[in-house]
């Protein structure tokens, strides 16, 4: 927890960029599930502090600087594991959220509004479009092999599609993520 401190207090303090956002899909077992409260609060309160780096990087530089997460979409199953993000909210510490899948692929079906009522209206909500629009693999003749995921950004009708739901189900904009595996073969 020190150490990760230590480097994000250095990215906010002595580089130029307009905010930050923890991305807790890739890693996010920080804790045994379900976590105690001692262990929610002692998170919570490590992200309050960096809140408060951001907000002073925000006065010394005359700009906003934004500070948010990415995490799983279903709010009670991210407490389990340590992360109170509704608590973050509350204390007013997140200026955005990025719910998602943990994983590549993209939601269709999330409820921003009702997301929106737990964390209140200052928190921004960003719809996540990643590169797999689903686990559905695909077959690909022409190379006669299975691919692992289909990729979303291949088709611009799919990423319509998909940015167009999420900001008719009430995200405030569109966060695109993990594009650069879509060159991949899996």
């Amino acid at each position: 927890r020190d150490y990760m401190f230590t480097m994000l207090r250095e990215l906010i303090e002595d580089y130029d960029f307009e905010g930050l956002e923890l991305d807790w899909t890739r890693h996010l077992f920080c804790c045994n599930p379900v976590a105690p409260q001692s262990t929610i609060d002692t998170i919570t309160e490590w992200h309050g502090e960096i809140a408060t780096l951001c907000r002073r990087k925000a006065k010394a530089t005359g700009r906003p600087f934004r500070f948010g997460i990415r995490c799983g979409a279903n709010l009670a199953d991210q407490r389990h594991l340590g992360l109170d993000v509704v608590a973050m909210a509350r204390e007013g510490w997140l200026d955005f959220l990025c719910p998602t899948r943990a994983g590549v692929t993209t939601t269709w079906d999330l409820d921003y509004n009702r997301m929106r009522l737990l964390l209140g209206k200052r928190v921004r909500l960003y719809g996540v479009v990643e590169f797999a629009p689903n686990w559905l693999p695909a077959y690909a003749p022409e190379h006669k092999y299975r691919h692992y995921l289909r990729y979303l950004p291949a088709s611009a009708p799919m990423l319509r599609g998909n940015a167009a739901g999420k900001l008719a189900a009430g995200a405030d904009g569109i966060e695109i993520f993990n594009f650069f595996a879509a060159d991949q073969h899996v």
